[in-house]
């Protein structure tokens, strides 16, 4: 008798022992070790693992965004370098999702910078007589121009005002007409005037003038054109793209005024 109560309880013992195994999740007929269940190390070099995958894969972005700066020339990569981190962000998307390429974008930033470069450039370069001359006629004459627009202005002012006080009762008809034709006589002076007959044309003609020689001293002061028609184009598709603005021309300006030299890029 009593071997069978100890048969049983040895049997219960096993039973209670392989159940409350089971809950933790090895059943007791595996060993640990069994190909079946890893053990607490492989557990740890697969979970390594992924986390090596995953820091491979953020290096691997992180490389990629050096990509495109390592695609530009060295003076253009230098341009990408001024630029904030916003526009950086914005050009390395372009050029990821291949709405732009390297090239484009290395145009693009060549044209934008020969810009600022060429403003540098004609404030610094040396001036022909010639070219003094052209600029100090314009500056004349469009002083002159804000003098008869000023002028103008308060000659039409005299009948605006008249046409005013009118409907408020301060001045009669005979006033009104007397004060309107003042103000017409004044106007006409002012476009019959020595000084001031035709200066909208005189001053558009002196500034085209000045434009003329100024640019073709500044095209030969730079060896050619300031923008190239590819580094133009490349400008314009980048531009609908969404990239320019502010911040991008403000930090090329600052790159032109940092260069040693007054070349533009090619």
């Amino acid at each position: 008798m009593s071997n069978s109560i100890n048969d049983i309880f040895q049997i219960t013992s096993k039973t209670y022992s392989a159940r409350a195994t089971s809950k933790v999740g090895v059943p007791a007929s595996i060993p640990a070790t069994s190909s079946a269940e890893p053990t607490k190390g492989d557990i740890d070099k697969v979970t390594l693992s992924q986390l090596a995958q995953s820091l491979k894969g953020a290096e691997s972005l992180d490389e990629g965004k050096q990509t495109l700066s390592s695609l530009l020339k060295e003076e253009t990569g230098e341009i990408f370098n001024s630029l904030n981190k916003q526009d950086q962000d914005l050009l390395q998307s372009l050029f990821e999702q291949g709405s732009a390429s390297a090239q484009d974008i290395e145009l693009s930033l060549q044209s934008l910078a020969n810009t600022a470069i060429s403003t540098r450039a004609n404030l610094e370069r040396p001036h022909s007589a010639e070219e003094v001359a052209a600029k100090n006629e314009y500056m004349e004459l469009n002083n002159i121009s804000y003098e008869y627009y000023d002028a103008l202005s308060a000659s039409a002012e005299i009948e605006m005002e008249a046409s005013r006080q009118f409907h408020f009762g301060n001045i009669n008809e005979d006033q009104l007409n007397s004060l309107k034709d003042e103000s017409q006589k004044q106007i006409i002076e002012l476009n019959n005037s020595e000084k001031y007959k035709n200066i909208q044309e005189r001053t558009a003609e002196s500034a085209e003038k000045w434009q003329k020689i100024s640019s073709s001293a500044s095209k030969e002061f730079l060896g050619g054109a300031i923008v190239t028609p590819k580094q133009e184009a490349a400008r314009e598709k980048l531009s609908e793209l969404g990239f320019g603005g502010p911040s991008v021309h403000r930090a090329l300006k600052t790159y032109a005024y940092q260069r040693d030299s007054l070349a533009v890029i090619r």
